[in-house]
């Protein structure tokens, strides 16, 4: 072959390539709603088959064969034979073992202090706390503080609600308080 038939041929193979997988794209693009569309067609046909209605005196009245395919629920006793042998008395949840360990807690001067468990088990050195307060603006909606460094022993006095959260390496512990007291 001459030089010149093969660059015609280069030229024009990537065009044909082009087209026919273009083709072949649109070819299935169509095919896929066309059987959307079908099955959506068997469905309704389905739904209608299912529920037929007959015009009788000016009046819609059902078909008598599809009243007796209708499911009908059994009217039992809360407390019969047939259902008290599936109740089962199951013991209580603990929720105590997936909860962490307190970190710290506030004295009745609304101090935060540490726990026994952070001086022992983290050591206070070693943890790092954070606070920030918060109000209602809406129903739905809260308005944060910016989150301060604290150190244990610092008295709450910017409000009622407050989230303090600590570190202590890679281990965190939190908690939301609310020092609202109902008389």
């Amino acid at each position: 072959m001459s030089s010149k038939r093969r660059r015609v041929i280069r030229t024009i193979f990537p065009f044909i390539i082009l087209l026919v997988s273009t083709l072949i794209i649109f070819n299935t693009l169509l095919f896929k709603n066309n059987e959307d569309i079908g099955e959506q067609n068997l469905k309704l046909f389905e739904i209608e088959k299912d529920v037929k209605f007959k015009w009788k005196k000016g009046e819609i009245v059902k078909n008598i064969g599809e009243e007796q395919q209708a499911c009908k629920i059994p009217k039992l006793e809360v407390n019969g034979s047939e259902v008290i042998k599936f109740y089962k008395k199951y013991p209580p949840l603990d929720c105590t073992k997936r909860k962490p360990k307190p970190w710290v807690y506030i004295d009745e001067e609304r101090r935060v202090q540490p726990t026994e468990y952070a001086k022992s088990q983290i050591g206070l050195h070693n943890i790092n706390c954070n606070w920030a307060f918060y109000s209602r603006k809406t129903d739905s909606e809260l308005v944060w503080t910016e989150e301060e460094n604290i150190s244990f022993g610092a008295k709450i006095e910017k409000g009622d609600y407050v989230k303090i959260s600590c570190m202590a390496g890679s281990r965190q512990w939190f908690v939301v308080k609310s020092f609202l007291y109902y008389f």
